[in-house]
């Protein structure tokens, strides 16, 4: 915090700091950090980006969804923002779309292993087990892919529990 009242402005600095205060459990203070930064004029596609996390971390997903819209529109086909949108969609209950996202992250040069990570999310929570299968299949091992298709299908019916006691309560 002394080092960013000395040095406001400094993008990586701020980056840093919101890094750190997200890992630690405080988005607060992450978006107080971000908002200063924003509002110096700011516009670097890691800080909007940054921003979005903190606002996905702050349950605020249409707000996010902005900022990383704006991120790409200055590092267009950026994987890195194109499966915090993903995670973003997947978030807020959109899957399919969240789906598409990733899916357009996974074909970019760049995309690393958490883009895969994201889209196999997106896959597993609309139950598409054999999609699952042939995006995960050659980077994990058989029985870690079992084991998250084990795992898809229990939230799956946890989820159709869930949705028949609330039926029957109305």
């Amino acid at each position: 915090q002394q080092a960013l009242t000395l040095k406001q402005g400094d993008v990586d600095l701020t980056l840093l700091y919101a890094q750190a205060s997200l890992d630690t459990g405080k988005a607060e203070d992450a978006a107080y950090a971000l908002a200063r930064a924003e509002a110096g004029g700011q516009t670097d596609w890691r800080l909007l980006s940054i921003i979005g996390v903190t606002m996905d971390t702050l349950d605020q997903h249409g707000p996010a969804q902005d900022y990383y819209r704006r991120a790409l529109l200055l590092s267009p086909d950026n994987p890195k923002i194109l499966s915090n949108l993903g995670l973003s969609y997947i978030l807020e209950g959109k899957p399919a779309l969240a789906e598409q996202t990733l899916r357009q992250a996974a074909a970019e040069p760049g995309a690393d292993s958490r883009v895969t990570q994201n889209l196999i999310l997106a896959l597993g929570v609309q139950g598409k087990f054999d999609e699952v299968d042939k995006v995960a299949g050659p980077e994990l091992p058989s029985a870690l892919v079992e084991a998250n298709r084990e795992y898809f299908r229990s939230l799956l019916n946890a989820s159709r529990t869930w949705d028949t006691l609330r039926g029957t309560q109305n």
